[in-house]
């Protein structure tokens, strides 16, 4: 399998072009190009092997960028013509680079010996080679240089160092705080350092250039000295959270800072006093002004966007948006069932964050829409929930995109333990323009309990040509469609009809939701229709419709934890604890139960939790996610099946195909196969031997 497109765009350091009309922003092993007026991607550089993790504008060259990977090189790049000028070998990986722009020398932040701790060290670019000393660090940090090149800076936990630069890295200032920090920036004058630390602290130092030594270090361990004389400090204390983002105004009349309140705070040196730009809508974790005109800044924000913000307007000019996080109450299987293609447009549907759903052109690599479920603004953290934080968001430089954005996503539902609402199902109608979804409301019921809502969603036909941001608007809403948790949700393929189970504990959560523990209740099978309604006085719809409960059942008590219609619409499968059973969906009758394999026999067998048809076949895939099960629906029979665990369960709607998420080798790895059936009913499947090849991986695991 091959990732198409996705990733994180806002993670790692960004750069400006010369003239300021493109940016440059790490994605996976490339760099994307996005024009600054428009957004709009315009081009892609490829070459690494590994991550990019940073990227830096050449100096000598505003038309050349440095760019460094994961893969232990750093490569110059000519970014209009998209060409690769040529390649450096470092043979670690870089983390943080600055380059000063005449003595032709990069200092770079790398991980040491498998990231167990960090160096600084002194590349000359001319010759392709490191110096001869470096710093040791417990771990690879940010790295500011001050625009005239003069000095350097960097963190290292309760430690911020500052030394002068050169062709080999000199002895540097250490700065103790009894706080780790968290960020650190430059003034252009050589005459303020700024710091900013967990408990929300910004902390400056003004006239410190005399205190840094320029004497040349010796050794790699030593050498670390403290100012006799302190210099003067000044903490300024506004974010109740860590400051994730510290810059100076080129005229270093303001520093700008950021953090988890989404809220950019531009604080007068002068006076001390903060302005405020509010409501960016996720935590700020960089900031980077435009060479050309200083009023132009980039913020890179930890829910996968970077916005472009004017500080003379206090407005946002253009926001690029990656996919983003999910919701930090959903776990990644969990959130699989929230997740769709819409057809026909090809458009991919995600719950994120606030009680939204993103809507994203996955061919296009862009961002289309948000859709609010319930109105709701994003709230800050208490200084008691981020007590605890000791590291600013990403500090774990091994977690993966995903990873990272399942972070992003924990610290950007900020409510202090107060768990948010959140989308857990959603799917869409054969023609693409219809959409149900149910969300779950934390607190919203009796003694705070929580609630689910079924909404359905009609495609707003003035969207495309008056250009409305939101493609979907409500049709009808239904408060507690069950008495308990909605399981699952499908659509008939080419009819208004909708089915939902519920009334029991969604195993789909994992025991990871909070926000879905103790949902008991009758368990039962739902049909709805959509039904004319009476036309509202003053309303411009010609024909107005609504959705009604059309029919519920049951199945002798028993928790229906999936349901899936057959592709011509004949048949609902419903999972009924650990069985497969088939209803006649206009009757809500049933008809058969499909037998179980042995390892779903027994009281305490486990759920089904995920049931598909595999178009073009008689086959009916199910997932407990521990084991996974094809019956073959023209003998009624076990087609096969495997004790493999799985995360999640796709279906191609155009091919004989299906495809599982496999967890394999702990927390940090994640290995997907794609599992094809081919052939006749009789014939063995190809994925019968890929089930059991992964599933010996994973017991050797």
């Amino acid at each position: 399998l091959n990732m198409l497109e996705g990733g994180q765009i806002s993670r790692r350091q960004c750069a400006f072009s010369g003239d300021g009309k493109l940016l440059l922003s790490p994605s996976g092993r490339t760099l994307n190009i996005y024009a600054t007026a428009t957004g709009e991607q315009v081009g892609q550089l490829e070459g690494h092997s590994g991550d990019v993790t940073c990227v830096v504008l050449d100096p000598r060259d505003s038309d050349q960028a440095y760019s460094a990977g994961r893969d232990g090189t750093l490569r110059l790049w000519r970014y209009h013509t998209e060409e690769c000028v040529r390649v450096l070998h470092v043979r670690e990986t870089v983390r943080s680079m600055v380059i000063h722009a005449t003595l032709g020398v990069a200092y770079l932040s790398i991980e040491w010996r498998d990231a167990d701790s960090g160096r600084v060290i002194c590349f000359n670019l001319d010759k392709g080679q490191a110096g001869a000393t470096a710093m040791k660090t417990r771990a690879a940090g940010p790295l500011a240089m001050n625009p005239q090149g003069s000095l350097v800076a960097t963190i290292d936990r309760h430690s911020l160092f500052v030394w002068r630069v050169g062709h080999e890295i000199t002895q540097p200032l250490n700065l103790h705080h009894t706080k780790p920090y968290t960020c650190v920036a430059l003034s252009s004058n050589d005459s303020v350092l700024a710091a900013g630390d967990v408990t929300g602290r910004v902390l400056i130092w003004r006239d410190f250039a005399a205190a840094v030594p320029a004497d040349l270090r010796e050794g790699v361990a030593t050498g670390k000295k403290r100012a006799e004389v302190p210099p003067p400090l000044t903490t300024l204390h506004w974010h109740p959270a860590p400051v994730g983002c510290l810059a100076f105004s080129p005229d270093t009349t303001y520093l700008l800072s950021g953090g988890r309140e989404g809220v950019l705070v531009m604080w007068q040196l002068e006076t001390n006093r903060p302005n405020f730009l509010p409501r960016l809508g996720g935590p700020l974790v960089g900031l980077l002004h435009n060479p050309v005109d200083p009023a132009v800044l980039l913020i890179r924000q930890a829910d996968n966007t970077i916005r472009v913000v004017n500080t003379a307007t206090m407005k946002v000019e253009c926001s690029i948006l990656g996919v983003r996080p999910r919701p930090p109450s959903l776990s990644a299987p969990a959130a699989a069932a929230a997740t769709c293609l819409q057809p026909r447009t090809g458009l991919l549907v995600l719950p994120t964050s606030n009680a939204m759903l993103q809507l994203f052109d996955v061919h296009r690599h862009r961002h289309v829409a948000l859709l609010q479920m319930a109105p709701r603004n994003m709230v800050a953290p208490t200084a008691s929930s981020t007590s605890s934080i000791a590291q600013p968001l990403g500090s774990d430089t091994d977690m993966t995109d995903a990873q990272y954005l399942a972070e992003a996503g924990t610290h950007h539902g900020l409510d202090g333990g107060v768990l948010e609402p959140c989308v857990v199902h959603s799917v869409f109608s054969g023609d693409g323009k219809t959409l149900a979804t149910v969300e779950i409301r934390p607190d919203a019921g009796p003694y705070g309990s929580s609630e689910a809502a079924l909404r359905f969603w009609d495609s707003n036909s003035a969207a495309p040509r008056s250009g409305a941001p939101v493609p979907f608007v409500l049709n009808t809403r239904v408060d507690e469609p069950h008495r308990g948790g909605v399981t699952s949700i499908a659509y008939h393929p080419s009819r208004e009809m909708v089915a939902t189970t519920g009334g029991c504990h969604d195993p789909l959560s994992d025991g990871a939701s909070a926000a879905l523990e103790g949902y008991q209740g009758p368990c039962e099978l739902k049909i709805w229709e959509r039904i004319s309604a009476p036309k509202r006085p003053g309303s411009k719809v010609e024909s107005p419709t609504c959705w009604r409960c059309r029919s519920v059942a049951s199945h002798k008590g028993q928790p229906l934890s999936a349901a899936a219609f057959s592709p011509d619409g004949s048949l609902l499968v419903v999972a009924a604890g650990s069985k497969a059973t088939l209803w006649e969906p206009f009757h809500s009758t049933c008809v058969c139960t499909l037998p179980s394999p042995p390892e779903l026999l027994g009281p305490y067998a486990p759920h089904l939790q995920r049931l598909v048809f595999v178009p073009g076949t008689p086959f009916l895939v199910g997932s407990t996610g521990s084991s996974l099960t094809v019956w073959n629906m023209l003998t009624c029979s076990v087609h096969w099946s495997s004790p493999l665990r799985t995360c999640s369960l796709a279906v191609d709607p155009h091919h004989p195909f299906f495809a599982v998420s496999v967890p394999l080798g702990g927390k940090r790895q994640q290995h997907h196969g794609m599992v094809p059936l081919q052939g006749e009913a009789e014939t063995t499947p190809a994925g019968k031997g890929v089930s059991k090849e992964l599933q010996q991986q994973q017991q050797q695991q």
